[in-house]
């Protein structure tokens, strides 16, 4: 009866419910692709991690620490680079036994020439980082470039340490997912190895074959990918792959997905969970067009992946309204509840290239079905051309007790910045801070000297360029994403393109 007239304070509340969303990053110049984690050795704590830019360093992994459960947060900090001409990307996190919160993220040379997957450690609130540790080098699997997507899952039984990852989106097909096992007390790492296999490979269709771990309470590694293998199956799937006590891999088909979503600027989120109270129950949230338009959906499997249940969409707007969902990611809490979130257009227009809103649903231990969804944000979220770009990719989740956090990026200031959340499940009460509000600049590196690249989020054809007292010194064309600036004298100068302006040092 509780659960009853609880699902049914959530269709009453659904219109009336409000929020107030803050910016919480703070930034000024570009944030993207934030993921949240609760500490659960440190009650109250939350670390946000996300890519902005900070100026002479690029794209960094900044982050932010909250001791109150999100209400007051700690100033701005981020990762040094590896090498100083070095940008990162793709946060992710996880905590060890005792607490300890581990960073994971791509730093690479600009030329990708070098560079690969690290993790960094941190056990005072982010005041002090550990040696950067490489997981993975980018030159690990010859002839590819392993280092985008490195999802990070961690043994809190024992010391093992997991990442998961795949080739840059540009290497050429086909494509496969990895994995690599580490030892986080003496740093010591295993060899990059294909995590397909088993005759259910992810095949030569598949150029993004993101894979999403995690690790039960037990200690198994388990990681979910995509496979599409037309000449022994009829429809791609996705497959559960898990490490066996002799170190092999274990391979189960987990659902098929007889209608992909076809929109190929829509992100894909895919995300696996374990409930802490059973280290065999598996969740699992994907999207499909089994309606003709992308849904979000969920299945789950209760004897560690031997089953799954009847994928369920649980996005509850019309059916075939031609609405895209995506970006979808969930989170159990420590009672075994479950929540989904994910972006939502359900009050835009048709396609990806729409306003959008954020929205949960609850899906308690107890309960077969979904509670009627919830939207988290307080205004309507516009479109931006900048979403189509990579650098937006996902937003996080994390769930604890009756309280949803959530992170994720949108353009309501007029660049991309970060929003953080808190839902609580009974009430609905919320409150939302803005992490992070950021733009990328037009051109990079700055300084610089002999050449200036165009940041791939805009299109700049032509340049005004100028020097300190506003005197035009030259007025260029651009060809891709390269200007040769080797006839300025060293100096400071004013770059004008597209209405914006850009103060550039030229060495």
């Amino acid at each position: 009866m509780y659960r009853l007239i609880l699902f049914l304070l959530f269709w009453v509340s659904i219109k009336s419910f409000a929020q107030q969303n803050v910016n919480i990053s703070e930034g000024y110049v570009f944030d993207g692709e934030p993921y949240i984690l609760y500490n659960d050795k440190v009650p109250g704590q939350l670390v946000v991690a996300w890519m902005g830019y900070k100026f002479n360093n690029q794209l960094v992994v900044k982050y932010r620490f909250s001791n109150d459960y999100g209400t007051t947060w700690s100033e701005t900090k981020f990762i040094p680079h590896v090498h100083s001409d070095y940008t990162s990307a793709d946060p992710s996190m996880a905590i060890d036994k005792d607490g300890r919160i581990y960073l994971c993220y791509i730093d690479h040379s600009q030329d990708l020439d070098s560079g690969g997957v690290y993790v960094v450690y941190t056990d005072d609130e982010g005041n002090t980082l550990s040696t950067p540790y490489k997981a993975i080098d980018a030159y690990d699997v010859p002839g590819e470039y392993p280092v985008d997507r490195p999802w990070i899952a961690i043994d809190t039984v024992g010391t093992g340490i997991y990442i998961t990852v795949k080739p840059v989106y540009w290497d050429e097909l086909p494509n496969r997912p990895y994995y690599i096992r580490g030892d986080y007390e003496t740093w010591s790492w295993d060899t990059l190895k294909p995590l397909d296999g088993g005759g259910l490979e992810t095949g030569n269709y598949i150029s993004n074959p993101v894979a999403s771990p995690c690790v039960s309470s037990i200690g198994r590694f388990f990681a979910i990918y995509p496979s599409y293998l037309p000449s022994t199956y009829v429809y791609p799937r996705y497959v559960l792959a898990k490490l066996e006590a002799n170190g092999s891999l274990f391979y189960s088909p987990v659902c098929d997905v007889a209608s992909p979503v076809t929109d190929t600027l829509a992100k894909r989120g895919t995300n696996l969970c374990i409930d802490p109270t059973d280290s065999c129950r598996l969740a699992f949230i994907f999207e499909q067009e089994i309606y003709g338009d992308a849904d979000v959906f969920y299945t789950e499997s209760n004897d560690c992946g031997e089953n799954w249940t009847e994928p369920v969409r649980i996005n509850d707007d019309e059916q075939g309204n031609e609405k895209m969902q995506d970006l979808a990611w969930g989170s159990f809490n420590e009672k075994g509840d479950f929540v989904a979130v994910w972006r939502d257009r359900r009050n835009g227009t048709d396609g990806y290239q729409s306003d959008f809103d954020i929205y949960c649903a609850f899906k308690y231990k107890d309960s077969a079905d979904f509670s009627a969804n919830v939207k988290i944000n307080d205004v309507t979220l516009p479109f931006d051309t900048i979403l189509n770009k990579n650098g937006n990719d996902f937003l996080s989740v994390t769930y604890r007790k009756d309280t949803v956090y959530a992170v994720w990026g949108d353009v309501r200031t007029g660049s991309l910045n970060i929003f953080f959340t808190k839902v609580n499940a009974k009430n609905l009460s919320n409150q939302t801070q803005i992490l992070a509000t950021e733009q990328l600049p037009l051109f990079y590196p700055n300084p610089a000297k002999k050449y200036l690249y165009v940041n791939n989020t805009v299109v700049v054809t032509k340049v005004k360029i100028y020097d300190t007292v506003g005197k035009l010194v030259a007025e260029k064309e651009i060809k891709g994403k390269v200007l040769d600036i080797s006839f300025l004298k060293k100096g400071i100068y004013f770059f004008e393109a597209e209405n914006k302006k850009q103060k550039v040092v030229v060495e």
